[in-house]
């Protein structure tokens, strides 16, 4: 199988663009202390199109996004945030 996803590049002037895939559901959960993410296919590949975005070379450690119930995820869902950093 090939999945092609639209990466949306890094502009500094712009800041991180975000491409959800058309009829995308992400649920996000804290269940015995553990978080978990059920989604169907169309917000699996928007999540991978958001983790590949913050993965361009472009862009610098830090950045990030909040995604919630009003941003991106189902409304019962706990607030998520994805960020870039290399560790060093």
């Amino acid at each position: 199988m090939e999945i092609t996803l639209d990466i949306p590049k890094y502009d500094r002037s712009f800041g991180l663009l975000l491409n959800w895939v058309d009829d995308h559901r992400i649920e996000v959960k804290i269940d015995n202390g553990e978080v978990v993410i059920f989604a169907n296919r169309a917000g699996l590949e928007s999540l991978a199109n958001h983790i590949m975005t913050l993965a361009q070379s472009e862009v610098p450690n830090g950045r990030h996004f909040h995604l919630s119930g009003s941003a991106g995820l189902e409304e019962t869902s706990v607030d998520l945030v994805l960020g870039k950093t290399d560790f060093a």
